[in-house]
């Protein structure tokens, strides 16, 4: 049956292995442990030629085979040809960033026009294609260390928890990688300014969900070891393997921490590329122009632009940050700006700054890093004055 599960577990610094087997069945007793060794690689692209620094598994070759386009697949096993043929149609306004899986961002032209940013125009992010779930047959599991194993229908969820709306900024943590790529090269999609927005979801607490299932934070004498581990429908369709991710099981000792199980985006269900029919919102956790936000759950405080390079800022007009009730905003701001240009080009700075006086970086070489993530620095942009 189709389900999203949530899994308790400890988190160990054992080396990852990789059980290769000789059947379709990943499960079988008979197979080859394989030591899998990574580094980086600069090298050019098979299909544009254009060099770029790669990850490479340098020994795989010894248990799998090589497709023809830098990726190792386990033996026996063939690339299916119509992986994507169920992926959903896109609003072609999106900027296509990778085809299979479908990559896109929001023109950064766009996300100013709406403080919350419509469905269709949202960025996509996937790593793999998009699953087609029948909602009669979903479950929600979650299983693991210390909780009592549970199995919920999207009804029974509805059903047993109240609806509970945030508002909250996504972003790809590789938003603005194309910046540091110019730097120097990195690895990964090359995301400019538009793998991000702002929704409200609707959906069940979190932490209510965990405490349904006997969860207890009081069980855990060892908090540091312990992680929430999410895992979602979509899976590689070569070996199976389901997207997941984690978080520390700490975060939930936040009281202002506000994970929500939506079922619903701005006050719709869930599009298919957003993880219909239910996806994990962690507010603050990897996922500017005219918007600014702070990461930390800060409330931005004001946002200043500079024409003469930094030498002097003017204060920009923000507009209302609609979750100032909250303790916290996860949220982002808009704003707008009057400045004076003298004719011709001239480079404009812009930079956010929060509650609690923290500012963005000023250079993206100070956060440079091999995977590009990150990118937190003044926007730098070129414009002409008549």
């Amino acid at each position: 049956m189709p389900y999203l599960k949530i899994v308790l577990l400890f988190i160990s610094l054992a080396r990852l292995r990789y059980c290769f087997s000789q059947q379709i069945n990943s499960t079988s007793q008979n197979c080859t442990v394989v030591e899998p060794v990574y580094q980086w690689v600069w090298r050019p692209d098979r299909i544009t030629g254009s060099y770029r620094w790669e990850i490479v598994c340098v020994n795989c070759t010894t248990s799998g085979q090589d497709d023809g386009t830098n990726n190792f697949h386990p033996p026996n096993r063939t690339i299916p040809i119509n992986s994507y043929i169920s992926d959903p149609v896109r609003d072609s306004r999106l900027i296509v960033r990778s085809s299979k899986p479908f990559n896109g961002e929001t023109p950064v032209e766009l996300l100013s026009k709406s403080y919350y940013t419509p469905n269709e125009i949202f960025y996509v992010r996937n790593n793999h294609p998009v699953p087609v779930v029948d909602v009669e047959d979903y479950h929600l599991c979650i299983t693991g260390i210390g909780v009592t194993p549970t199995n919920l229908t999207l009804s029974q969820l509805k059903a047993s928890f109240a609806r509970k709306t945030i508002t909250s900024v996504l972003q790809c943590a590789g938003s603005r990688r194309a910046e540091m790529d110019d730097l120097r090269p990195v690895a990964g999609t090359k995301w400019g300014g538009g793998a991000v927005g702002n929704a409200f979801w609707t959906g069940a607490d979190f932490k209510s969900v965990l405490a349904y299932a006997s969860f207890d934070l009081r069980n855990y004498p060892n908090l540091a070891n312990i992680h929430v581990q999410f895992e979602g429908l979509d899976h590689d369709p070569v070996t199976l393997k389901r997207y997941g991710a984690s978080i520390p099981v700490k975060y939930l000792l936040d009281g202002n921490f506000e994970p929500l199980l939506a079922y619903e985006m701005n006050g719709s269900p869930l599009p298919r590329d957003h993880g219909f029919p239910l996806r994990i919102i962690l507010p603050g956790i990897v996922g500017v122009r005219s918007y600014a936000y702070s990461g930390g759950g800060r409330f931005i405080q004001r946002v200043e632009v500079s024409t003469d390079r930094g030498d002097t800022w003017i204060e920009a007009e923000i507009g209302p940050d609609l979750t100032k009730k909250w303790l916290k905003s996860w949220t982002w701001v808009l704003w707008h700006a009057t400045m004076a240009f003298v004719p011709g080009w001239q480079e404009v700075w812009v930079k956010a700054v929060d509650d609690g006086n923290n500012q963005q970086p000023q250079e993206i070489k100070s956060v440079w890093n091999f995977e590009g993530y990150l990118t937190n620095t003044y926007h730098k942009i070129v414009l002409y004055g008549n």
